[in-house]
């Protein structure tokens, strides 16, 4: 009677944390937002202000000249020919990988429809003598960066991650993650565990 009582309560107990295990396990998105701060926390750094800019430029957006880069014209008709820094886009694999190139000037259109033309402001984070640089990219006061991520245009580059703020680390981790996980972009090409 009791090695069979005992048989029952151990065959519901393993059930009962199985499906505790199931529930967790369906309930995933709840709990990406502490595996994003867990993410931060262990594998970036902590920070609480952003490295300082080299410089900050306002213009015109003129021509955007690719997937990431694209030129401003500032008030006193200098010319910078920009790109937009820490994101990552994947390199074409050959000359016959139309379907990277095709994802590229995808996101080369979204570039063009969010910034061209536009009055933005630049935060430069390198420039060269010939007036070519990196920098963080701000249009009405949305940071266009951050907005591509988002929009899983492009994916936020770990080193540059590190340099930013942890509430702005946890937003580039949480807008990549959503994109991620909603098939945006460039993830609708992924396999879905990647």
């Amino acid at each position: 009677m009791f090695y069979t009582l005992r048989k029952v309560v151990i065959v519901i107990f393993w059930a009962i944390l199985v499906a505790f295990g199931w529930f967790i396990y369906e309930q995933r998105e709840f709990f990406q937002p502490a595996v994003n701060l867990i993410t931060v926390a262990t594998q970036l750094h902590y920070t609480t202000q952003a490295s300082a800019p080299l410089a900050e430029i306002s213009g015109q957006v003129v021509q955007v000249t690719g997937p990431d880069t694209f030129k401003v014209r500032t008030t006193n008709d200098v010319t910078f020919h920009l790109r937009l820094t820490g994101m990552e886009l994947p390199p074409p694999k050959g000359p016959a990988d139309y379907l990277t190139r095709n994802y590229l000037a995808g996101v080369k259109t979204n570039l063009t429809s969010l910034i061209l033309s536009n009055q933005v402001r630049v935060a430069l984070t390198y420039t060269n003598e010939n007036r070519a640089g990196l920098g963080v990219v701000y249009s009405d006061g949305t940071c266009i960066n951050l907005k591509l991520v988002e929009t899983g245009m492009t994916t936020a580059n770990r080193n540059f991650l590190k340099t930013l703020p942890l509430a702005e680390q946890y937003a580039y981790l949480t807008a990549q993650t959503k994109a991620k996980r909603q098939r945006l972009g460039g993830w609708k090409y992924m396999p879905p565990d990647s």
